[in-house]
């Protein structure tokens, strides 16, 4: 439990840093991608933000998992229990 509130601190931390700015190659390396996504879409930020994160950390040489990360953001948006914009951005998210 004490990890997981670790990686979760880290991506709070990572994502409020990083929601306008570009990732530093440190953060590219953290690799809770599934994490990330999730925060983002609690942060209600566009799944679109991977697509900028990976521009980011390519220039690093670091690939970001995004399976992981549309699977964080998935899995944040169907646990709110708002229907309407689960469909919305699940279907964007196929």
């Amino acid at each position: 439990m004490y990890r997981f509130c670790q990686i979760l601190a880290g991506a709070i931390a990572l994502l409020a840093s990083t929601a306008c700015t570009n990732l530093t190659p440190s953060q590219c390396a953290f690799n809770d991608w599934y994490a990330m996504g999730s925060q983002a879409a609690a942060e209600q930020l566009p799944m679109s933000v991977i697509t900028q994160h990976q521009a980011d950390c390519v220039q690093h040489g670091i690939v970001p998992d995004r399976n992981q990360f549309i699977a964080g953001y998935r899995s944040a948006i169907v646990s709110t229990g708002d229907n309407e914009a689960n469909s919305a951005v699940l279907a964007v998210a196929r």
